[in-house]
C-alpha cells in the first residue's frame, strides 16, 4: 500500500515519471522494492539503493525523485540532495530527545534545497491508510458479487 501511496502522490502532483531517474533509498520488500517495481513499470530509470551500496549519497543526488526508505531516523541529509528533487520521505521514527514524530529525512537539510519534500507526519502515511481503505473496499465489493 506505501508504494502505491508514493505513486498516487507523485500522480496527484503532476510530478512526471517516465523519462526520469529515481533513487529509492532501502530495499525491504514492504516499501522499497515494490516502490522501485512500480517506478520501472512507469518508465522511471531506478537506482535501488542499501546499506551496502557505496555513494549511495552521489546516487541520491542525481535523482529527481528521491524515496527515502532507509529505517533511519533522519539519516538522509544534505549529502543526499539536489536543487529540483522531488523527496518522499517514506519513514517514521519516534524522536525521545525532541518526543515528536519524524522521517528518515533531515528536513531542515531539505528546505531550501530540493523543490518539494513530504512531511512526517502527514504525508505519505495518511496515503497509504487510504490507499489500504480502497484496497479493502475494492476486497469487500468482489466478495459480496
Amino acid at each position: 500500500c506505501t508504494a502505491q501511496a508514493v505513486l498516487e502522490l507523485l500522480d496527484y502532483y503532476e510530478i512526471p515519471i517516465e523519462g526520469k531517474r529515481a533513487v529509492v533509498l532501502g530495499r525491504s520488500l514492504v516499501v522499497g522494492r515494490p516502490a522501485a517495481m512500480l517506478l520501472l513499470h512507469r518508465g522511471a530509470t531506478v537506482t535501488l539503493c542499501h546499506s551496502k551500496t557505496e555513494n549511495a549519497a552521489g546516487l541520491a543526488r542525481e535523482a529527481d525523485i528521491l524515496i527515502a526508505a532507509a529505517g533511519r531516523r533522519e539519516s538522509v541529509g544534505a549529502a543526499y540532495f539536489r536543487a529540483g528533487q522531488t523527496v518522499i520521505d517514506v519513514g517514521i521514527h519516534y524522536n525521545e530527545e525532541t518526543q515528536k514524530l519524524c522521517g528518515d529525512v533531515a528536513l531542515a537539510e531539505a528546505d531550501g534545497v530540493v523543490r518539494a519534500v513530504t512531511p512526517v507526519p502527514g504525508g505519505v502515511g495518511a496515503l497509504t491508510t487510504a490507499v489500504l481503505a480502497a484496497h479493502t473496499a475494492k476486497a469487500a465489493a468482489r466478495r459480496i458479487k
